[in-house]
């Protein structure tokens, strides 16, 4: 059966559709006065097009164009740079797109979907506890080191037999093959891939209005590309109360088996948002209510003087750039740790420890026993 393109599918810069007349063929042209088409809109149709082609398998690309209706022409020759502008087949053209557009939206979603299926191998035992404790993505299977069907940890063994994760006892190598020599300490196990949220959904598991300071708390780490760093503020971050961290996507590191093994699997329990503009995201962020702190080597005003915001977002730069300046332009404040001797500056992943604990003095943090879900 056919999919029709939506009812009332108007292309941008195109005046009119015309229609096939009735018991017209497909591939048949369509006798009626070229409709004016805006050059731009004929490019662009182009452009995507082209990336659709390039991207989708060729056999899909051709199934997609028979479920075209009756009324879209998909001639071979749609291509044809010799084309005018305001040649009709163009118009079809800009219909195909349209067409192809949501079908390899639904197959790429598929597609992304099913790949998500086992695409980590988280190791160490703290790692992969929490992830039974939070429960957020599934444990396809576990390996545990041991002789003669015996695991040599037989705690974790019970723990995973406890929640019904089907595990295999293997030798040590097996396992240092699978996790590239890691510190695994005797266990591994094939897991879903991080469930990342989008920042609208941090954002909206919080009301409007929160009664007490810290009671919103979110880290957003400005390209931090060190697994070690991340980890520990994300080990911090949930120590201390915080409830999200947000990363930009181009240019930090993802949660990988390493970040979530220098977290102690603190990352588990955490809301991770990856973002494509930083200073965007603050913006947004102020339009919810909530005021930005930036930790800057040298500010004036210190840690000891921050007074928190019901809503906080604190801010940490890179290790070697530090705060980028369109982001920290996008913060409400800066402050800085007093230091006893002078030096450089700490390291990041220590800053945010000592920041959070700070912030952590002002009262509870709500809800003590907080834990993100997935919308």
């Amino acid at each position: 059966m056919p999919i029709k393109p939506p009812s009332g599918v108007q292309p941008p810069g195109v005046s009119q559709l015309p229609q096939a007349p009735e018991g017209a063929k497909k591939g048949e042209t369509i006798s009626s006065t070229p409709p004016v088409v805006n050059p731009e809109a004929v490019a662009k149709a182009l452009k995507d097009y082209q990336k659709i082609q390039k991207n989708l398998k060729k056999p899909f690309l051709s199934g997609a164009a028979g479920l075209f209706t009756d009324n879209v022409v998909f001639p071979a020759d749609l291509l044809d740079p010799s084309n005018p502008a305001n040649d009709p087949k163009y118009l079809h053209l800009y219909s195909a797109v349209l067409n192809l557009k949501e079908l390899a939206r639904f197959f790429g979603e598929g597609r992304r979907r099913r790949a998500k299926k086992v695409t980590q191998i988280l190791y160490g035992k703290n790692p992969i506890i929490e992830v039974l404790h939070a429960g957020r993505r599934k444990i396809h299977e576990a390996l545990v080191e041991g002789k003669k069907g015996r695991p040599s940890d037989e705690a974790v063994a019970a723990v995973l037999a406890k929640h019904h994760v089907k595990y295999r006892i293997v030798e040590k190598k097996e396992i240092d093959s699978l996790t590239h020599q890691a510190k695994h300490q005797g266990v591994a196990a094939k897991v879903d891939d991080f469930p990342y949220m989008s920042l609208e959904q941090m954002v909206g598991q919080f009301p409007e209005s929160a009664p007490q300071a810290g009671s919103a708390l979110f880290v957003l780490c400005d390209s931090i590309q060190d697994p070690q760093n991340l980890g520990a503020i994300c080990r911090s971050a949930w120590c201390f109360g915080a409830h999200g961290i947000i990363l930009n996507k181009d240019q930090s590191v993802d949660v990988t088996p390493a970040v979530a093994k220098a977290s102690a699997g603190a990352v588990e329990h955490l809301s991770i948002a990856k973002v494509t503009n930083l200073a965007r995201s603050l913006e947004y962020l102020k339009e919810k209510g909530f005021w930005s702190y930036a930790a800057v080597a040298g500010a004036k005003d210190t840690l000891e003087k921050l007074s928190p915001s019901p809503k906080m977002v604190i801010v940490l730069g890179s290790e070697g750039e530090g705060i980028r300046r369109l982001v920290l332009e996008s913060c409400d404040f800066q402050f800085s740790i007093k230091m006893v001797r002078p030096f450089d500056s700490l390291n990041v992943a220590q800053a945010a420890s000592i920041i959070l604990h700070e912030i952590s003095k002002t009262g509870p943090v709500l809800p003590l026993t907080y834990s993100p879900k997935i919308a």
